[in-house]
């Protein structure tokens, strides 16, 4: 925000985008900041890179952090997508390194508890459960981490029960 309130092209740039985004379907409501955070989400990132991005919110003052932190319930579903697309790269791999990601996403959803944006549990449980059923080969352990995401007040118990379908529904146990 310093470096546009500083800069008039800058500033006309991200008045141009926040008015081309009003017209985008499916588009949230936001400022240009939170169009720039939502660029932000929509990089294809690794797991670490999911991580850093947890430390960088969570490091930054807290003024500037409350300002991110509350354009978030506004981009779930990119915020969503991050956190698919962090497993569905990984599966791109020759040689995927399962152990390593789980807990990366693990530590991401650790770092981001603060953040009151209970969803993102639900979001990285899904994530984790797809990962142990379909890639690890350990649906018990799948059906484990969505048992105790359904537990979380506020998470999106929808996203928990269609992924737990899937786990019963490719081991014949519908």
């Amino acid at each position: 925000r310093t470096l546009i309130a500083t800069s008039p092209e800058l500033k006309k740039l991200t008045r141009g985008l926040a008015k081309f985004g009003e017209g985008l379907p499916d588009s949230p409501a936001t400022d240009a900041a939170g169009h720039l955070l939502m660029m932000i989400l929509a990089r294809n990132m690794n797991d670490a890179q999911l991580v850093e991005f947890a430390d960088a919110v969570n490091e930054l003052p807290e003024a500037t952090r409350e300002t991110v932190l509350g354009y978030l319930p506004h981009l779930v579903f990119p915020l969503r997508l991050m956190i698919d697309r962090v497993w569905i790269k990984e599966a791109d791999n020759a040689s995927p390194d399962w152990p390593r990601v789980m807990k990366n996403l693990t530590t991401f959803r650790e770092r981001s508890t603060t953040w009151k944006l209970p969803q993102l549990s639900s979001y990285v449980a899904r994530s984790q459960a797809a990962v142990e059923d379909e890639y690890r080969g350990n649906p018990d352990a799948a059906i484990a981490i969505l048992d105790e995401a359904a537990g979380v007040a506020g998470g999106d118990n929808r996203l928990v029960e269609d992924q737990k379908a899937v786990v019963l529904y490719r081991q014949k146990r519908h």
